[in-house]
């Protein structure tokens, strides 16, 4: 064995125990942002396979850096299924905005407005449109006048916000 089986053997297991460590975290953050048990099961598999792969690269010196890093790459992948979803597995909001005559797209808007309406500000509601209208969380921070981190958390606030409020309306 040379130092770099030993590099990647330790890499394993610092990875394994990260995972299991953490893993109610990173199962109920998948519940927060899935509808279905398959598509919590999809999200997890992608969550866990993105930190493997970028796990090697993670420059932190210490299990709780570690952890923040694996929070940070968490949240991204959720975000970029979450927007993979609205685009492929619903009506787009540009198409329920746009087509009003269309009854599932005016229904459509009519729910994504009212849930919208839960929300604590006008500036999470503002992120949110943005968000779905496909800006980055970099541009949104310029444009809004916020730190990217600060776009991010609004991001994960209000979805989480808007799947409980779903829930309890419309079970």
């Amino acid at each position: 064995m040379d130092a770099h089986d030993d590099i990647e053997d330790t890499l394993k297991l610092e990875f394994y125990d990260l995972m299991t460590k953490h893993r109610n975290y990173i199962y109920n953050f998948c519940c927060a942002f899935a509808d279905t048990p398959d598509e919590v099961d999809e999200l997890l598999y992608e969550i866990v396979m993105t930190i493997d792969q970028r796990f090697a690269s993670c420059r932190a010196d210490n299990e709780r850096q570690r952890w923040r890093w694996a929070q940070r790459v968490i949240r991204s992948v959720a975000i970029d299924y979450w927007r993979r979803r609205l685009r492929h597995h619903t009506v787009p909001l540009s198409a329920a905005m746009s087509e009003p005559d269309d009854a599932t797209a005016r229904e459509n808007r009519e729910t994504f407005e009212e849930l919208m309406a839960y929300l604590d500000s006008e500036q999470d509601r503002e992120i949110l449109r943005l968000i779905i209208q496909g800006y980055k969380y970099s541009e949104i921070s310029v444009k809004m006048h916020l730190s990217e981190a600060t776009v991010r958390q609004r991001v994960n606030r209000a979805l989480k916000k808007m799947k409980t409020i779903k829930t309890k309306i419309y079970g």
